[in-house]
């Protein structure tokens, strides 16, 4: 009799382990394509009185080309008029043109962090939109050392970086702009499961369960 029951044992706890497995795996798949949708340009879209606003690096994608480049009132003169032209190029989607005229406002001195924010962002907007992530987060990340943000332009800039490193797979660095973004208040339902997910690729269960919940 003792040996039926602990059989019936084994095979209770068998099922409760296939029923965990299962959970964790229908979690882990659902993580991953919300993951792999904030990759992927999407309009915006609404359902109900729910709103569901595209991600930063959504807009820098799908944003139509006469809309992106806008210059600083604090950028100055002498770079105008490389920074005219990239402009002019970015609007024609003529990017790597773009790139050549931000390489050489770069050359000009001496740069005020304005005029390096400005340099930087236009070259992060043109990696995106050649799809070449790595240097746009890098030239993001040198726009952002830069200074020159006010405390409402930070909010933008962590989410937009948080989502970069996250699609580059930097997952300290995106778990780092995560956590800022949400600081910051930016950070939506998908971002926390993102950040979940990122805990959970470091097995660092405890940290992924606290952003699950948060999600």
């Amino acid at each position: 009799m003792n040996h039926l029951l602990r059989a019936m044992g084994f095979w209770v706890w068998g099922l409760i382990a296939i029923a965990i497995s299962a959970a964790l795996v229908s979690l882990s798949f659902r993580m991953i394509a919300i993951y792999r949708s904030q990759a992927s340009p999407t309009p915006t879209t609404y359902s109900g009185s729910e709103y569901h606003a595209p991600n930063e690096l959504n807009e820098l994608n799908s944003a139509p080309p006469a809309t992106v480049g806008r210059i600083s009132s604090k950028t100055s003169p002498l770079i105008s008029q490389e920074i005219a032209a990239a402009q002019k190029a970015m609007r024609a989607s003529q990017w790597s043109e773009a790139l050549q005229n931000l390489d050489a406002a770069e050359a000009k001195s001496p740069l005020t962090p304005y005029d390096k924010r400005t340099i930087y962002e236009f070259k992060g907007l043109s990696y995106v939109r050649l799809n070449n992530l790595q240097a746009a987060q890098a030239a993001y990340e040198t726009a952002l050392a830069t200074k020159a943000y006010e405390l409402e332009e930070l909010v933008k800039a962590f989410r937009l970086l948080f989502q970069l490193a996250a699609t580059n797979q930097q997952t300290a660095k995106a778990i780092e702009y995560g956590k800022q973004a949400s600081d910051a208040g930016s950070a939506n339902d998908n971002d926390l499961l993102i950040m979940s997910q990122l805990y959970y690729q470091q097995k660092d269960c405890k940290n992924s369960s606290v952003w699950g919940d948060k999600a």
